[in-house]
């Protein structure tokens, strides 16, 4: 009965995370990880339950406790995966570390050249410290795999226009609200 009732609540769990009730969701993976500790009756893997409850925790600022939930989650698997490694610094980030969350991502690229989300993040992560070159090394990467993603372009903006390159700057941003207005269908 409580291997039913596990399933159960990874599939709620899922669900309600879909739907953004991110207090809900943790609750049914914390319930989970209580009545199934190993994740042998559910259809998720041990790595999944945890990284599912990580993101519920982050979307709801328990940063500390999204962080360890991810490093449980990488213990789980033979080889450490980008997104994991990703989640991680994002959890440090949120929790005002963010040397530390820059290493993380840079752990992510190294399993993965191409893991969008940490090319983002490392390319806001040289702006805010001001080191311009590698700021553009990083988002040009992520522009040349997402050419229509309003975040890349928004930040690409910003840097151009530190930089004084106001014209180009107004192009990025210019494309990137004409992207956020689709999104929104107005």
């Amino acid at each position: 009965m409580p291997g039913q009732k596990a399933k159960a609540l990874s599939l709620k769990g899922v669900v309600l995370g879909r739907l953004g009730r991110w207090r809900e969701s943790s609750e049914c993976f914390h319930q989970v990880l209580e009545l199934d500790p190993s994740g042998t009756h559910v259809p998720l893997s041990l790595a999944e339950i945890r990284r599912n409850l990580g993101e519920a925790l982050l979307m709801t600022g328990e940063m500390h406790e999204a962080e360890r939930q991810f490093r449980a989650a990488l213990e789980t698997v033979q080889t450490p995966q980008a997104e994991l490694l990703y989640l991680i610094g994002r959890a440090l980030d949120g929790q005002a570390s963010p040397d530390e969350a820059r290493e993380y991502w840079e752990k992510a690229l190294a399993c993965d050249g191409q893991f969008l989300p940490a090319l983002i993040e490392l390319g806001r992560y040289y702006v805010s410290t001001r080191e311009t070159d590698r700021a553009l090394e990083y988002l040009r990467r992520a522009e040349s795999l997402a050419p229509n993603n309003s975040t890349v372009l928004y930040t690409l903006a910003t840097l151009y226009r530190r930089l004084g390159k106001n014209e180009l700057a107004d192009q990025y941003l210019s494309k990137s609200n004409e992207l956020t207005s689709e999104k929104r269908g107005l």
